[in-house]
Formats: structure tokens, sequence, C-alpha cells
């Protein structure tokens, strides 16, 4: 399987952190208590992040996190607890994010394109990035004296064209401060390293834009495949 709980990313060091976050765009925040409420589902083996929007009426960055099977499908409302859609950033801890459905879901995220528009891809791209329960553990774990509080996600190129994200944890012993240690970069987006096809799917089906009707009842594919 592509899809392993100890599958590491590539760790960033310091200069690396230094270029790339400070190049990236920060999409979104999610508590640690999301996180593990995430991990904690049986047969997960680590999340799928997407970049979405707050809403139709409240454009701020958001980022959805979903748990995902060692085939790499998603653990919806068929068999867990659906997606989670980060709360607003504003640089203060924010609250815990909201489970909503499949549907609602796909919405948010199809809305980044149009929300935005920019010359710069990484503003405005369809993309999702898995991290493994082990690298999610890992950029959660305290450092030092320091309480690890969540994770930030920024959107980062990566190989081939494709996109990716770069998990950064923050700390909140003194305030909520982006750390600059133990960053980890995705080296598994979609596209470029999706989930196996679900039960009837084809890969003609797999790469349209989105999941029919028709496999309503496998066992939850991609919300989007791109």
């Amino acid at each position: 399987m592509i899809y392993d709980e100890n599958h590491n990313g590539i760790q960033l060091t310091s200069a690396e952190v230094g270029t790339m976050v400070t190049d990236a765009v920060f999409q979104g925040f999610f508590t640690k208590s999301d996180l593990e409420e995430l991990l904690n589902q049986a047969d997960c083996v680590g999340i799928r992040v997407y970049n979405a929007a707050g809403s139709s009426t409240d454009l701020s960055r958001r980022v959805l996190g979903v748990g995902v099977r060692p085939n790499g499908t998603e653990k919806d409302a068929r068999g867990g607890i659906g997606y989670i859609l980060s709360q607003a950033f504003s640089g203060a801890m924010p609250a815990n994010g909201d489970n909503i459905g499949r549907d609602d879901a796909r919405t948010l995220a199809e809305l980044v394109e149009s929300t935005f528009p920019t010359n710069d891809p990484r503003q405005s791209v369809h993309f999702a990035s898995f991290f493994s329960k082990s690298t999610i553990n890992g950029l959660l774990a305290n450092q030092g004296t320091n309480v690890v509080a969540g994770v930030g996600f920024f959107i980062a190129p990566f190989f081939g064209g494709f996109h990716t994200h770069i998990g950064v944890p923050f700390t909140n012993s003194a305030g909520l401060q982006r750390s600059q240690t133990g960053n980890i970069l995705s080296t598994k987006p979609c596209p470029g390293s999706c989930a196996d096809l679900a039960p009837g799917e084809t890969e003609a089906t797999a790469e349209a834009a989105t999941i029919e009707v028709a496999f309503a009842s496998a066992s939850g594919p991609y919300i989007k495949r791109w």
C-alpha cells in the first residue's frame, strides 16, 4: 500500500524552513485535539489535508482534514468521523474545527480556485497531501518546555509541477508561535500519489473532477480527484 502509518515526509532544516515557509502560503491550522480526533479512528494510518475556504460568505483560508485508510480512501461518515474544517486563523489560538459532511467538504475544497485567483499558483491550486500517523504525532510532540498546541499547514511547490503542504508545529507556551524545528514536507500529494481505486471505480472516473453519485457506497474515496 502507498499509505503507511510510519511513512516519513521530508524534515526541513532551519535554513530550508526559513526559505520555504517564508515564501510559502499559510493555508490553515488544526488544533492538537482536531488531529488526535482524526488519528484515533480505527484503521487510520494518517490524515489527508485539503485546501478550503470557510464558506461562500467567509472566504478566509482554511484546511480540511480527514482520516485515511491503508488503501488511501477516506474515513468519511461511512465508518469514520468525517471531515474537520479548521477555524479561521488570526495568529491567536483558534477553537477546535467543525465536523462537516462529505458534500459540504467537497464544496469548500472547490471554493479555493474561485476564491484565491492569482498569478502565483500556490495561492489557487487544487491538491491534497497525506501526513502519516507517525509524522503527525512527531509534529505534535512537545519541544522541551514548549507545549505544541497544533499544526499549521503551508502550501509549497513540489516536484513535477505538483504542490504539497508543509506541516509546522505551533507552540503555545508564551503565546502562539511557529516553531523553527520539526517541520515536515509531505511527499504524498495528490496529484502524484493518489489513493487506490475505490470499488467499481475506473481510471477514467478517478481522473474526473468529481466523484459521481454512483460511487456513494464506495469505501470513502477522495472528495475530489485532481
